[in-house]
């Protein structure tokens, strides 16, 4: 006859009870890093009308560096002209970088997130450029972003920060809109900022040309506009 081990047992014990009332979701959200939704990178993408859940960036918007070479055989120098909308994202919410600084000058360009929820994700929106200035050339080794829109996004009680927007000092990001940008229930430690994991009390949004219009809150460093 065969006998389970009493670990066994219990183990069966445990996948049985019904966990998902008794732990919040949050706590059980982050067991498979690296299990990016979409990671995008190229030109001309539209993703639209889905649910994403993971446990990673739920969406992933990448850089491309100037010279770059599709699968179609098409040359283009920045990642640009994507359209993501109508999307409900559970993961570690909306990232755009990181783009750090190189020689081949990566460039994200006309980007526009619109009606977008991130109910009780992993944290919000990240728009990074790994806070790295750029090289000896501001011509040539720099990371560029440029024309990204977010309207009509809601975050709710994300358990990170809501939000990070990193520029650099040498070449600031230019023409951020934040419009309609609410974040519900705070998150985090508070809106916009963490004191540690994972930027170590250097967040909230710097080096930035932004202008935020009904937002809730304000990133720092952007312009609030009233219509």
């Amino acid at each position: 006859m065969h006998h389970q081990h009493p670990s066994t047992n219990l183990l069966l014990l445990l996948a049985a009870i019904p966990f998902a009332p008794l732990i919040p979701n949050f706590l059980l959200e982050p067991e498979d890093l690296n299990t990016d939704g979409i990671d995008a990178s190229g030109v001309d993408f539209y993703v639209h009308d889905a649910v994403i859940h993971n446990d990673d960036d739920s969406i992933a918007v990448k850089p491309s560096p100037r010279g770059q070479v599709g699968i179609d055989g098409t040359r283009y120098d920045c990642t640009q002209n994507m359209l993501f909308e109508n999307l409900e994202l559970v993961g570690f919410g909306a990232s755009i970088g990181s783009v750090p600084p190189t020689v081949d000058r990566k460039c994200v360009d006309s980007i526009t997130m619109r009606n977008i929820t991130m109910p009780y994700s992993g944290k919000g929106i990240y728009v990074k450029s790994n806070g790295n200035d750029c090289l000896e050339k501001k011509t040539s080794g720099c990371s560029d972003f440029v024309n990204i829109t977010l309207r009509d996004v809601r975050i709710v009680e994300p358990l990170m920060s809501p939000g990070a927007i990193l520029g650099n000092s040498t070449n600031p990001m230019e023409n951020i809109v934040f419009d309609g940008v609410v974040v519900e229930g705070g998150g985090g430690r508070w809106p916009w900022r963490e004191d540690t994991f994972p930027h170590k009390g250097t967040c909230k949004s710097f080096h930035v040309e932004g202008v935020a219009i009904k937002c809730d809150p304000v990133p720092d460093s952007f312009v609030e506009e009233v219509k």
